[in-house]
């Protein structure tokens, strides 16, 4: 094996940006499972928006239809913001530019991809505390229940019949743990996998999920708000906040914790920690469902979850990674993109004459947001 000094590749930014991406792809958890469909426009940089547009709902009507019944086209939007630049890299003495091209990809160039697919699949996990709808788990012993009822969740959310092509679960240690020792898993007539689990150590598909362990699945932080809440005044349907009267205020909302508002059958998710105060803006998911009169009484979900499973349509949530631009003047740069994945990876090489020494970098750019969190159901220990 040659080494980098007599390779050819020592300074390609296009070989390295590409072994960093292969690392990307294998070690990417739930991108693989969301939507990837959506694209950047060519000169997106960090902070840029991309306006999602959503289809509007229609309910069918007798026909004939007069032509002044026709409404306009009214799609919904929805922005996404390309807010998430990270990399890593590292410097090379003489000595090290010694080692074999196999070498320096494994010791130095992957743990800095891995870095940052680690980054991208921390962002995709926590999305799903913007799910408001929660099932309990069953007890150890009937581990089996939890797919059903998270089938009936979706299923009363109107959510697209579960098929394991669009659906996914994403489970913690504690969850696989348990399903591991479930007989669903285990015995051969009900499992219905060739014993894959015994085999090669995966869950595989159940009940229409196809099932993935994620170190990155989060946990949720009991809220301790004050427990007393109604809407503060008249608040426009699709409003992403939501203004709360809090009576005696005190404690905080934690992300993930859940409302509901008298008299709206949608649930709503606090995005982001606040402190209680007695007029209190919180971020919710969905936006609001319809528009309030106020002085609705509003309830809070506020318990803990130690362990979380996530059950979501790959619509549920979006991941779009943009290609950045090559770098300036005296930096060998590159960009390489996966046509199919739309994944991507920047590689940059310089040197300095003083120091004798050469650095090395590889960094993405990416945004992700939760699309529609009625496609997803958060299962809660």
């Amino acid at each position: 094996m040659p080494n980098l000094l007599t390779a050819g590749l020592a300074y390609d930014p296009y070989f390295y940006a590409g072994a960093g991406l292969e690392v990307l792809y294998k070690r990417l958890g739930m991108a693989f499972f969301v939507d990837r469909s959506l694209e950047a426009e060519k000169a997106a940089e960090k902070g840029s928006t991309i306006q999602l547009r959503r289809a509007q709902k229609f309910t069918a009507v007798n026909m004939p239809i007069a032509e002044g019944s026709f409404a306009d086209v009214a799609p919904d939007y929805s922005n996404l913001q390309i807010g998430q630049w990270k990399g890593q890299g590292f410097k090379l003495t003489d000595k090290e530019r010694s080692l074999t091209v196999e070498r320096f990809v494994s010791e130095h160039l992957e743990p800095v991809a891995a870095s940052i697919a680690d980054a991208i699949d921390q962002d995709l996990a926590s999305m799903a505390l913007e799910v408001p709808w929660i099932v309990e788990d069953v007890a150890p012993t009937s581990q089996h229940e939890d797919f059903p009822n998270i089938r009936q969740t979706l299923f009363n959310s109107l959510a697209p019949s579960v098929n394991p092509r669009d659906y996914a679960y994403m489970i913690d240690g504690v969850l696989q743990n348990r399903y591991e020792k479930s007989l669903t898993f285990l015995q051969a007539n009900t499992a219905g996998d060739n014993a894959a689990l015994q085999r090669d150590g995966v869950l595989g598909q159940k009940y229409g999920f196809t099932i993935f362990a994620n170190q990155n699945a989060p946990t949720a932080v009991a809220g301790t708000a004050a427990a007393t809440f109604t809407v503060n005044g008249v608040q426009a349907k699709g409003n992403e906040t939501l203004v709360l009267t809090v009576g005696t205020p005190s404690g905080s909302f934690r992300r993930g914790n859940v409302l509901t508002i008298a008299g709206d059958a949608q649930l709503y998710a606090i995005k982001a920690d606040i402190a209680a105060a007695a007029s209190t803006t919180v971020s919710i998911s969905p936006p609001l469902a319809k528009a309030t009169a106020g002085g609705e009484a509003v309830t809070a979900d506020q318990t803990a979850s130690t362990s979380i499973g996530t059950a979501f349509h790959r619509r549920a949530f979006a991941l779009v990674m943009q290609p950045i631009e090559d770098a300036g003047p005296g930096i060998l740069s590159g960009t390489v993109v996966d046509p199919i994945t739309g994944l991507a990876l920047r590689a940059r090489i310089w040197g300095s004459g003083g120091l004798g020494a050469t650095f090395w970098a590889l960094d993405a750019l990416w945004g992700f947001k939760t699309l529609n969190p009625n496609l997803a159901v958060r299962l809660r220990i």
